[in-house]
């Protein structure tokens, strides 16, 4: 893992999809891969982990780490790295399908600063690029 950005003085690891489903399916019952996501939520498992429901949570959200695709997971989780709030702290799905306030052209540059990094492929980025493309302009119209 490369340092990337210093934040309070710390240097900022990326985050791992696999460590994290790990971290779910091994120590999910007290929140660990919430810990290690820097997911404030985390302190509900460690609270609750004596009823056994943070397991059940944690085993479903584990599964869901390992199939999310690799951009989508560091849109959300390692969106620090490109000097932007992580997702998971500001509420949102996802750099790329999100509805709101980004435009398509604030998403294609967002994907295009996670191709600069090595966060996404290249193949990665155009596939997202033609999904942002056909949902975000009306049909029969051209992007510029």
């Amino acid at each position: 893992m490369e340092p990337i950005r210093l934040v309070g003085g710390t240097p900022e690891p990326r985050k791992d999809k696999t460590v994290a489903a790990l971290l779910a399916f091994l120590g999910g019952l007290f929140g660990l891969h919430k810990f290690y996501l820097g997911d404030p939520s985390a302190i509900y498992y460690a609270i609750f982990f004596w009823t056994g429901i943070p397991k059940l949570i944690s085993l479903v959200q584990g599964v869901g780490y390992l199939l999310m695709s690799q951009a989508d997971f560091d849109a959300r989780y390692n969106s620090h790295l490109m000097g932007m709030p992580p997702q998971h702290l500001i509420g949102g799905l996802g750099v790329f399908h999100q509805s709101g306030s980004k435009n398509y052209l604030e998403k294609l540059e967002t994907l295009n600063k996670l191709r600069q990094i090595g966060a996404i492929t290249e193949e990665e980025f155009q596939r997202e690029k033609a999904k942002i493309l056909g949902q975000s302009q009306p049909s029969g119209s051209m992007p510029f």
